[in-house]
């Protein structure tokens, strides 16, 4: 079974925003796949482990960040899936470069949609 959870390095600089990154394990080996976008410590719920989007200057980007994750780990499930179906051995590594494949165009899609809020606001 696959577990893929978000994760949340706070700045080691106050006031800065900090990484986020998925934590990927598969037969309990361990990968890491940084995140594009930051978040300041105050965006993030430690108890559940999750982006809040209670910051109303930064509404818009946050929930765009939300919605790249919650696409990001539908990715996952369906690379998954798909490696399931086909009952050929895989690896953690397997996972992560099809996720790494699969990524480029919705990157740019979201950079730019991220972009352009930022400076139109």
């Amino acid at each position: 079974m696959l577990s893929v959870k978000l994760k949340f390095r706070p700045s080691t600089i106050d006031g800065r925003e900090g990484s986020l990154y998925y934590r990927l394990i598969y037969k309990r080996i361990v990968r890491q796949i940084g995140v594009p976008f930051k978040i300041f410590e105050h965006e993030w719920n430690k108890e559940i482990e999750c982006i809040t989007n209670n910051d109303s200057s930064r509404k818009c980007y946050l929930e765009s960040v939300i919605w790249y994750v919650k696409s990001d780990l539908e990715r996952f499930q369906h690379i998954y899936n798909e490696y399931i179906e086909t009952h050929k051995p895989f690896t953690i590594d397997d996972i992560v470069e099809s996720f790494s494949a699969s990524s480029s165009g919705l990157r740019i899609f979201i950079y730019t949609y991220v972009d352009f809020y930022i400076i139109s606001t």
